[in-house]
């Protein structure tokens, strides 16, 4: 029997790392959380997930730098990572600008917070299939 993947959801708001653990695990995933980008490449060396959830903007260390950091270590650098982000700025330019440069740095996608619901599982499912 093969385990299923295991999901690392990094986020400073401890109401959303709940909200999509939950989701994820009815969904059958195993989930490990963080609360920054810094404990999130601490996990990510010690647990090697198959995919992170990693949050845009946060304390500490913010999304790209940890998108990044991870990248540079042979054992993570083909992990796949997935931004999300809750679109803090309400202009459509900034918006386009994260998500730009989401796509540029290699990452999978980019999805907003308020589209938890009805994007990020069958995208999280799709990456598995």
């Amino acid at each position: 029997m093969t385990e299923s993947p295991l999901v690392l959801v990094v986020d400073d708001e401890e109401n959303f790392r709940d909200i999509i653990s939950a989701l994820l695990g009815a969904s059958g995933f195993r989930v490990a959380v963080a609360a920054n980008g810094e404990e999130a490449l601490a996990h990510a060396e010690e647990l090697k997930p198959d995919l992170i959830i990693l949050d845009m903007k946060m304390p500490v260390m913010d999304g790209a730098t940890a998108f990044t950091k991870i990248k540079e270590k042979d054992s993570l650098k083909d992990t796949k990572v997935l931004f999300l982000s809750s679109f803090g700025d309400p202009r459509a330019e900034a918006r386009a600008a994260d998500q730009h440069l989401a796509q540029e740095m290699g990452a999978l996608d980019y999805i907003n917070k308020t589209d938890l619901d009805t994007k990020l599982l069958p995208r999280i499912k799709e990456i598995f299939s």
